[in-house]
């Protein structure tokens, strides 16, 4: 009798045992299958992110190109005529009248000057063609002309070792620090440097410029948000540091394509 109740105890015990172990089970494999799915949704909902991001990006990319070609084939061509008439005026002008034309002749020269360089800004092709560190320091030349803020731009020797689009996505977060600094920033220095070692590239700029506040400035939509975008997009890290009357320091770092 003693033994049967044993027994009973025995496969009570065990059977309780086992199905608190299959319960067990079926609740970590459908923790499992939940964060499984979450973790799909995510990768999900950032591939769709990045889908749009980039979208926005070529658009814009293509409208920078479409307006290039406008400057260089409509604005330049228009500017190039003027300059033509402006020299087959006759020349029984009094001496005040002449050098009215010969400054804007002078005026029409830097004019078409500045046109091409824009242009050629703002075509993306040109960075593939005349190489990126060659477009920076066309940008760091033409801000360095206004004599309004003194660029010094450091940079290796060679070609960037980087795919054509991120090179692409690269200069105009360059293009955009620049805009900013000129726009808002009231500096009269610029610090650009871009080094490389094995593993990865980095960028580092800095003004004097009166500084704000950058999660402020974030949260309403402005430049800083393109450049964190654009940095999302290409799988860059973006560092910055600003305050008030104490100048604007930006870092980004991105990894280089291993050669295997």
């Amino acid at each position: 009798m003693t033994l049967e109740v044993n027994t009973d105890i025995i496969t009570t015990i065990v059977t309780g045992t086992l199905l608190f172990g299959l319960l067990t089970v079926f609740i970590i494999y459908f923790i499992l299958l939940y964060r499984k799915s979450q973790t799909k949704l995510h990768f999900e909902r950032e591939r769709r992110k990045q889908e749009l991001l980039r979208a926005e990006v070529e658009i814009k990319e293509q409208t920078l190109v479409n307006v290039s070609r406008e400057i260089h084939d409509n604005l330049g061509q228009a500017a190039a005529l003027v300059k033509i008439n402006l020299n087959l005026v006759s020349k029984n002008l009094s001496e005040s009248d002449q050098q009215k034309i010969d400054e804007s002749k002078d005026l029409l020269k830097k004019l078409i000057g500045d046109m091409r360089s824009l242009s050629e800004s703002l075509n993306g092709d040109n960075i593939r063609r005349k190489g990126f560190i060659a477009m920076i320091q066309a940008d760091v030349d033409r801000v360095n002309k206004l004599e309004y803020i003194q660029v010094n731009f450091d940079h290796p020797e060679g070609k960037i070792p980087l795919e054509a689009d991120q090179l692409v996505i690269l200069y105009r977060m360059i293009q955009e620090l620049f805009t900013n600094t000129l726009k808002y920033a009231k500096a009269d220095k610029i610090i650009l440097s871009i080094e490389q070692n094995n593993q990865e590239l980095l960028l580092n700029y800095a003004d004097n410029g009166i500084g704000f506040n950058y999660q402020s400035a974030l949260n309403k939509g402005s430049g800083l948000t393109n450049i964190k975008d654009r940095c999302e997009i290409i799988g860059a890290k973006l560092y910055f540091d600003s305050k008030i009357n104490k100048g604007v320091k930006v870092k980004i770092t991105l990894d280089k394509p291993q050669i295997t």
